[in-house]
C-alpha cells in the first residue's frame, strides 16, 4: 500500500489523485494534507512541505517526494509504463523542475482547466504572488 499526502484543496491534484485511487483501490491510501483535521505531525512531518510537493511512503517506511513521489503513485496504480520517462537518469534534472513549476502552478493549472474550484479557491491562489 502506497499512502499519499496531496493537496485536497487543489481540484487538479485532487482529481488526478482520485482517478489513480480508482484505478488501484487497494494500493493507493489517500490523505488530504489540506486538511486541518488531519494530524501530518503525527507522521513525522510538516504541513508546508506537503503542502509544497507530493509526498508518498511506501509499506516499508520509504518517503519520496516531487516527481519521485509521481512515478512512485503511477507504478503503484499499475501505470509505471506510462511514466517510465521519468526514470531516464539524464533527463530527471529537467523532470525535477517540471514537477516545481507543476506544483508551483497547480491552481492556475485548475483554473485554465475550468476545475471545480471551491469558493474561488484556484483564483486566489493563482493570483498569490511567487516566493
Amino acid at each position: 500500500m502506497l499512502t499519499i499526502w496531496y493537496d485536497g484543496s487543489c481540484p487538479f491534484c485532487s482529481r488526478s489523485m482520485h482517478a489513480l485511487q480508482r484505478r488501484a483501490p487497494h494500493a493507493l491510501r489517500l490523505i488530504d494534507a489540506a486538511d486541518p483535521a488531519v494530524d501530518v505531525a503525527s507522521h513525522g512531518l510538516q504541513r508546508e512541505a506537503l503542502m509544497h510537493s507530493l509526498h508518498v511512503e511506501d509499506g516499508s517506511g520509504r518517503r519520496q517526494t516531487g516527481f519521485a513521489a509521481v512515478y512512485a503513485v503511477f507504478a503503484a496504480a499499475g501505470l509505471g509504463w506510462l511514466a517510465w520517462p521519468l526514470r531516464i537518469r539524464p533527463l530527471q534534472p529537467l523532470w525535477q523542475y517540471a514537477y516545481a513549476q507543476l506544483a508551483r502552478n497547480r491552481y492556475l493549472l485548475s483554473t485554465v482547466l475550468k476545475l471545480d474550484c471551491p469558493n474561488g479557491s484556484c483564483t486566489l491562489r493563482a493570483t498569490e504572488p511567487r516566493q
